[in-house]
């Protein structure tokens, strides 16, 4: 790790309203792993974002709204998620997802294919098609007008452009973890399992 957890009784104006935005959505939306220390210094990406209050007001402004108003199937967005933090091998993004999509009811062999940026088996249609529009973004690649068409019957443009935010959204999220060498909480290399 190469940045030091804020306690919250270090932090300036601009970090003090962050972190109180960041806390109620970790406790509305980021259940069930762990996203603090004891005396309530934030970890993970959350920490990086109060290092660095004005991008991070940004990011998690666009992380709020994705969160709070998604027209996306809550898998849909999941496997978004997942297959972003697969890509970038981001072990904190896909520690805390892989916890969030379980309490979700996301079958396990789901979430362990999905994790190694694999195509799970028995996808509905919608989640198939999420999943070839999303390994195709996240492959750097312009979606062919067969894939679009699919999606935007799917998805709608709404949903689409939606799919689009949450890569980018989690790519700088995932970029970020590991600029700074954030690894699964307890962990030394982020190797060990945590139920």
């Amino acid at each position: 790790m190469r940045l030091n957890n804020l306690s919250p009784s270090t932090l300036g104006q601009q970090q003090i309203k962050l972190y109180g935005m960041m806390q109620a959505s970790i406790k509305k939306h980021l259940q069930g792993f762990v996203t603090s220390r004891e005396d309530g210094a934030l970890i993970g990406p959350f920490n990086i974002l109060l290092n660095f209050p004005q991008l991070g007001a940004s990011v998690w402004g666009l992380f709020d709204i994705l969160a709070n108003h998604s027209k996306l199937t809550p898998t849909v967005r999941e496997i978004a998620i997942l297959l972003t933090g697969a890509r970038f091998s981001a072990l904190y993004e896909l520690y805390s997802h892989e916890s969030v999509a379980l309490r979700m009811g996301m079958a396990p062999e789901l979430i362990a294919s999905l994790a190694v940026g694999q195509r799970p088996a028995n996808l509905s249609r919608e989640e198939n098609v999420a999943f070839d529009v999303i390994s195709a973004l996240l492959d750097g690649a312009q979606l062919p007008n067969s894939t679009f068409r699919l999606a935007e019957e799917c998805f709608g443009a709404d949903g689409l452009a939606e799919i689009g935010c949450c890569i980018g959204c989690y790519t700088t999220i995932s970029v970020l973890l590991n600029t700074f060498d954030i690894n699964v909480p307890e962990t030394e290399l982020g190797t060990q399992a945590l139920a």
